[in-house]
């Protein structure tokens, strides 16, 4: 049996294809460092990951580029067999090129509305802010993400969250910015336990009072707050290939997450940053099906989750749920 796939992890600038990277980047003139081009991008060490993503703001540079960019991956996880995607979208990546919030997500819901018309994938949108140095980071302006998407709803804009460097600031310090998402009726979710430890996902769950908790991989070795993960059931995404590759973990098959998964774990998977990590979704289950043992119809089970982690509206989750065989 093939399991439907879904993608609840994945930041949409890094879900660019390495074509149309080549192609956005010679649109506008720059110069790609070694490492990017058609085969994909090159892994180096942490500290180019984040210039190079930098690099991926400079690159898509236009609602129309960011609306391409939703498409083209929506397209082929599409023909891999996703049936939802959530893309992480970072409104201050726009602003920084000059892109007004409605522009944005409304170029990126276009790209959503057309794959469902043409492939049948579902999809959403996740509001992020980033945990960064500079003017169009941090707490302010997680509260200014947070009233635009107030002042301009969309129906596919269905979350709200940070990410970024988890060792940059205090966590707590966006607790106001949370309180407002979940006033506004957002699903909330927190980059987390991402190589700060447990404190960050303690504080994701106690201080700003998440849904989702993103990556928590820390937390995934201490079999305490495994085990409040799986009495709470809280939801965890996990991306395997990412925490390898930016060195949380040491390789595949020491992930604390198989363990935790085993024990009853409520988990969706993602790719995170696909253009640097080399990873699609059909290969992220294929990981947890060959570390965990996990049969097809417990794979479905976390694509259930996905579809019901209420990223989606009831119509849409009911949707995804009927093409779920299991």
């Amino acid at each position: 049996m093939v399991t439907p796939l879904a993608d609840l992890h994945v930041h949409l600038e890094a879900a660019i294809s390495a074509e149309l990277l080549v192609q956005l980047a010679a649109h506008g003139d720059i110069a790609l460092p070694a490492g990017f081009g058609p085969e994909g991008f090159t892994w180096r060490d942490l500290g180019t990951f984040i210039e190079d993503y930098e690099l991926l703001g400079q690159v898509i540079k236009t609602a129309d580029d960011y609306g391409a960019v939703a498409l083209d991956y929506l397209s082929r996880a599409a023909a891999l067999g996703s049936i939802y995607v959530d893309f992480i979208l970072s409104p201050a990546h726009g602003w920084m090129n000059g892109i007004r919030y409605g522009d944005l997500v409304n170029a990126v819901g276009a790209a959503v509305d057309e794959a469902r018309a043409a492939h049948g994938i579902l999809g959403s949108l996740s509001l992020t802010a980033v945990r960064a140095p500079g003017a169009f980071f941090g707490p302010e302006i997680a509260r200014r993400i947070v009233a635009e998407a107030v002042a301009r709803p969309h129906r596919l804009v269905r979350g709200f969250g940070i990410a970024g460097d988890t060792g940059f600031d205090d966590l707590a310090s966006y607790a106001p910015a949370f309180q407002a998402a979940r006033a506004a009726g957002l699903v909330t979710r927190a980059h987390c336990g991402e190589g700060e430890g447990v404190k960050g996902v303690i504080a994701a769950l106690d201080v700003l009072r998440v849904d989702i908790l993103d990556h928590a991989t820390d937390a995934l070795a201490d079999p305490v707050v495994v085990k409040r993960l799986v009495s709470e059931q809280r939801l965890v995404t996990v991306c395997p290939m990412a925490h390898v590759f930016v060195g949380v973990v040491p390789t595949l098959a020491a992930h604390p997450a198989w363990p935790a998964l085993r024990a009853g774990l409520k988990a969706a998977f993602g790719t995170d940053d696909p253009i640097f990590f080399r990873v699609d979704i059909a290969e992220t289950y294929g990981q947890v099906a060959a570390h965990t043992g996990l049969q097809p119809a417990a794979l479905a089970s976390f694509t259930r989750n996905a579809l019901t982690s209420g990223l989606l509206d009831e119509k849409d989750a009911a949707a995804g749920l009927c093409v779920l065989k299991f």
